[in-house]
């Protein structure tokens, strides 16, 4: 099924939640210690300012894997049953990555104010200034999108705008929409269901041209975290939320407990098909970006601990 298909039939759908069915398919595909070796990832805990560790992913039709270890400054390439690569990056404070379509990546530098075009030998190709229409500050630039038609940022989580064409040249006039690009005709966004603290979240369908959607209402059995990601494949579409509780210390502070997140594949009507738990440990390190949808379809996340990090698949 297309994403247009897909869209006209959550537009369609009544998408009330039933029985979940058959179960997701979970691996643990890569484990990774943290360092600066070859098939290692890079780790900053400073005695000031934010830990550092790997910022994202994003993963091919083929299922390769490619993490943004801005640490060491590389995109470390994992390939099942094959030793691991690297390529080379600028040094500059790269926050997120994109395939560019083209065997290239795209890079956000939000402190840069821009978005950055490599080739596959990490050689840059060029670069689109963030800061301008719809855009007043390069900063509040939360994460990168390539759609269909062209290249998209994402602003403090809530919508995104398109400041690229297909071939990645800048545009005069730019765009927004609310949530994500999933096709030529419409946009998905996941919120969370009234104010915060909340354990559920909202599945809205944004149509070009039409009213909104909602296609579904997620509910969890603990406070949802933070949205990691909302997104379609050719098959429904998938949520990832990390749900946790914030509990209070003999000192006064407060730690958070029961972390983990939890992955939901919905059917293309937003009825709900099957959801499963991974592990996560709370830690301080910054990583915005930890799962992505694949070009293989299915949902991929690189979740750290104290030792290291592991990449996970999940799929229908």
């Amino acid at each position: 099924m297309t994403r247009l298909a897909l869209l006209a039939v959550l537009l369609n759908s009544g998408g009330a939640a039933v029985a979940r069915t058959p179960a997701l398919h979970v691996e643990s595909v890569h484990r990774l210690t943290f360092g600066s070796g070859l098939a290692q990832l890079g780790r900053e805990r400073p005695s000031e300012g934010s830990a550092e560790g790997p910022a994202s992913l994003v993963v091919d039709g083929s299922g390769r894997v490619f993490v943004l270890d801005q640490v060491n400054r590389r995109l470390l390439v994992l390939t099942r049953g094959a030793s691991p690569w690297t390529v080379a990056l600028p040094d500059r404070p790269f926050r997120d990555v994109t395939l560019d379509g083209s065997g290239g990546f795209w890079l956000l530098d939000a402190i840069g104010d821009t978005v950055v075009r490599l080739d596959a030998a990490g050689h840059e190709m060029s670069r689109l200034t963030l800061a301008g229409p719809l855009l007043d500050h390069a900063m509040h630039v939360t994460s990168l999108h390539r759609a269909d038609d062209g290249l998209y940022v994402e602003i403090m989580w809530l919508y995104t705008v398109k400041i690229g064409d297909v071939q990645g040249q800048a545009l005069v006039e730019r765009s927004a929409l609310p949530g994500r690009p999933v096709g030529p005709r419409g946009s998905l966004r996941a919120a969370l269901a009234g104010r915060a603290p909340t354990n559920a979240v909202n599945l809205t369908l944004h149509p070009a041209g039409r009213a909104p959607h909602r296609v579904a209402r997620l509910d969890f059995d603990d406070r949802v975290m933070r949205l990691d990601f909302a997104g379609l494949d050719h098959a429904g579409a998938w949520v990832a939320v990390r749900l946790g509780r914030e509990d209070a210390t003999p000192s006064g502070d407060f730690e958070v407990t029961r972390d983990r997140e939890v992955i939901v594949a919905l059917e293309p009507n937003g009825v709900e098909r099957a959801r499963t738990t991974l592990p996560r440990t709370w830690l301080p390190d910054d990583q915005p970006h930890p799962v992505t949808l694949g070009g293989d379809g299915a949902l991929w996340a690189l979740f750290l601990d104290e030792a290291g990090g592991t990449v996970w698949r999940v799929s229908r």
